[in-house]
């Protein structure tokens, strides 16, 4: 197991990430799926590479700098038409942060009109809802980034595909505790596959929500989701998130009998793991993932879930790939957001 980048959507106050990668057998039904391998070593994604890349195979997309005023927070976005004139297979994202950033999440446009040219008031920085369009189904999570600086390197032979002119949503949030007004912006690097390189299988984000939960005050509460799919899947990494009354969230591989495997653990909200597994967790039609977080709720009031970071979350997200085929739809199991 190695460590690469935390996903999340969004967190506390003050944030880190830090995340590990991990290996577990096939995943047969006679399976014990030990995780013998499995190890939190803080190094790198099972795709990285110290090799300089040229600047020709990068697209770099930016938050432009923007103010934070003092004792205040602020998210923003900034969509692109993705400026290539042919599809393009991504092996590998970077990302940089400055100010006081929180997090640095970015999207991809789904649907029909997913290379509509942006409008013009989409393509300057401009305050925005965190994750509006993922909720809604009308976008699709890529990446994900907590430190100034994080990288996602995909294995050899797997890509993100994305279509030219496709809406890529950055969004980033800033937090200004401070009595001076600050800046914050960001950007990611795109790294491009080599016109050499043999793409095998396109990778998406399996984005797992729960937004069903009541926490009431001064006790310990846990909430169970499951999530099945609808063509047999290859699930590379698998981490999660949750915000400050976190305290477990656990992932387990379903199947239709009832049988479950468990697959991941994390126990602290502010570092979540994220498990990469060299051998993927097969799962088939009609299996899913089931997901459960527990928190305690400290404060003297109830918490319910929603998008501040006061309130609560549990969201589980799954880096896979169609295991028949080169491409499929990405999994987006959120329910309606009310």
């Amino acid at each position: 197991m190695k460590t690469g980048v935390c996903w999340l959507l969004s967190a506390a106050l003050v944030a880190a990430c830090s995340s590990d990668v991990g290996d577990v057998g096939d995943d047969d039904d006679d399976d014990d799926d030990d995780d013998d391998d499995a190890v939190t070593d803080g190094g790198p994604g099972p795709g990285d590479s110290d090799a300089d890349v040229p600047a020709a195979n990068v697209i770099r997309l930016e938050v432009d700098p923007y103010d934070v005023r003092a004792g205040t927070e602020r998210q923003v976005c900034k969509l692109y038409n993705l400026p290539v004139t042919e599809a393009v297979d991504v092996i590998a994202l970077r990302s940089t942060m400055a100010g006081t950033s929180h997090h640095f999440n970015v999207y991809k446009s789904l649907g029909s009109n997913r290379t509509d040219p942006i409008a013009s008031g989409d393509g300057v920085v401009h305050d925005c809802s965190p994750a509006a369009g993922q909720l809604e189904g009308s976008e699709a999570y890529l990446f994900g980034a907590a430190s100034a600086e994080a990288s996602l390197e995909l294995p050899p032979g797997i890509a993100f595909h994305l279509e030219a002119g496709q809406v890529i949503t950055l969004e980033h949030h800033s937090i200004n505790a401070s009595d001076a007004e600050i800046e914050g912006k960001a950007y990611i690097d795109l790294v491009l596959a080599p016109p050499a390189m043999t793409i095998e299988h396109h990778a998406d984000v399996m984005w797992l929500g729960n937004w069903y939960f009541y926490l009431p005050p001064g006790q310990e509460t846990t909430a169970t989701e499951r999530c099945t799919v609808d063509y047999d899947i290859e699930v590379m990494r698998l981490a999660s998130h949750f915000h400050e009354t976190g305290t477990h969230f656990s992932i387990e591989h379903w199947k239709p009998s009832g049988a479950t495997e468990h697959k991941y653990d994390s126990y602290d909200w502010e570092h979540p793991a994220a498990v990469w597994f060299d051998t993927p967790i097969s799962i088939k039609a009609g299996e899913g993932l089931q997901w459960s977080c527990t928190w305690f709720n400290t404060r003297g009031s109830a918490i319910l879930p929603g998008q501040d970071s006061t309130d609560e979350m549990c969201i589980a997200f799954g880096l896979g790939y169609p295991k028949n085929s080169l491409s499929a739809e990405p999994i987006n199991c959120n329910p309606p957001w009310f």
